[in-house]
């Protein structure tokens, strides 16, 4: 019993604490509460523990509470009390990752921008077998998607009159990502470093640009051309899969699930053009690690990830996708040529797009949309004049 009581007194501290009350609203009595919330120890721990015999639970219950340490003279209090409190369950929080994340931050944005194997090694316990998670359906946030998916996605420009016979005459060039050398910084993609932003609709594609009334848009649908894994923060939605609290790794797994949560609104947030480019430093950092240097397991196969999809901020019903590396390039469009886009000038010579590359355009899939109205629905809050 004092082995077994070892091992339930670690995970009933981690999953259970004091029961709360509900204070009410009463001027007379500013203290004035309910009952306390939860289960009196000895049935959480049944509760916990599902045993079967009143004895075993007995001795079991009793054997918690003498081997409960604290130190009356330092002024603790013993945490097992069978009948004076009731227990109830607790959030486990994001444990150690929101820390790490908060160190990872400060070190890549304030200390080492460069080979920092500080911060890849934060990352690396923030996102350790995260392949293994699964939501509350059995669906895991990491998975293999390909052509046979059917998956297509959107991109758009505005564009003026010049433009469109530009798009018209080679859509693929001027819809894709820019050259690699002439990309500009974004949430996901340092300058230099091209990455192809998309979205799974074209309302949450036009709203990502933010135009304005009367600005012209030209959109295009692309798809991949070979099988690529995805990181799906938009999973993180849903409740986790319920974990057998004696699992060795449940804290683990919960604390982790709780911090993509918030990770998932970190990489949703909209970029304005005044924000300062160290804002997004982390998040830059994060997709070169996940697609250069974190290995997950598929299968028999070790693979890095290809594209993250994430909420748009801009249409929260929305979803967007942002492909990394060589698979963010377009098949079949050659970098030898120059285009003709005033912003985009390149130097003879560079190299193709390399065999490698995920995505194509999808033919006869142009379209131009002029942008008619616009709609800005609001949060209001109440605000009070000062005197």
């Amino acid at each position: 019993m004092d082995a077994i009581a070892a091992v339930v007194d670690e995970v009933f501290r981690a999953n259970f604490n004091y029961g709360g009350v509900d204070y009410y609203d009463d001027p007379d009595d500013p203290g004035a509460h309910g009952p306390q919330r939860g289960d009196y120890l000895s049935d959480a721990v049944n509760g916990l523990t599902q045993t079967v015999d009143d004895s075993v639970l007995s001795a079991l219950v009793q054997q918690l509470i003498e081997d409960d340490f604290y130190l009356p003279q330092d002024g603790e209090e013993p945490f097992y009390l069978d009948e004076d409190v009731k227990y109830e369950r607790v959030d486990a929080g994001e444990g150690g990752h929101g820390l790490a994340w908060h160190s990872f931050c400060h070190t890549i944005t304030h200390e080492q921008r460069f080979l920092n194997p500080k911060a890849s090694e934060l990352l690396g316990d923030i996102f350790k077998y995260i392949h293994l998670q699964r939501d509350v359906s059995s669906r895991c946030p990491i998975y293999r998607v390909g052509p046979n998916d059917r998956l297509r996605f959107h991109r758009a420009r505005i564009v003026a009159d010049a433009l469109r016979t530009e798009i018209q005459d080679d859509p693929a060039r001027h819809l894709g990502p820019p050259p690699r050398r002439l990309g500009k910084p974004n949430r996901m993609n340092p300058s230099g470093i091209s990455a192809l932003y998309a979205s799974f609709d074209v309302a949450t594609c036009i709203s990502e640009l933010r135009p304005l009334v009367g600005d012209e848009i030209i959109s295009a649908e692309f798809e991949l051309t070979r099988d690529i894994v995805v990181l799906d923060t938009t999973r993180f939605a849903a409740p986790v899969r319920e974990l057998n609290l004696f699992a060795k790794d449940h804290i683990r797994r919960l604390s982790q699930w709780r911090f993509m949560q918030r990770f998932m609104s970190e990489i949703a947030k909209p970029i304005s053009p005044d924000d300062e480019h160290l804002d997004y430093v982390p998040t830059q950092f994060v997709a070169e690690y996940l697609n250069k240097l974190h290995e997950i397991r598929i299968g028999k196969e070790r693979q890095h990830i290809d594209a993250i999809i994430y909420q748009s901020a801009q249409r929260p019903e929305g979803k967007n996708i942002v492909v990394l590396g060589d698979a963010a390039q377009v098949k079949g469009v050659s970098l030898q040529k120059t285009p003709t886009f005033p912003s985009w000038t390149l130097s003879l010579g560079e190299p193709d797009a390399p065999s490698n590359a995920g995505v194509r355009y999808v033919p006869r899939s142009l379209k131009a949309m002029v942008v008619s109205a616009a709609d800005f629905p609001v949060t209001q809050q109440l605000l009070y004049e000062r005197p």
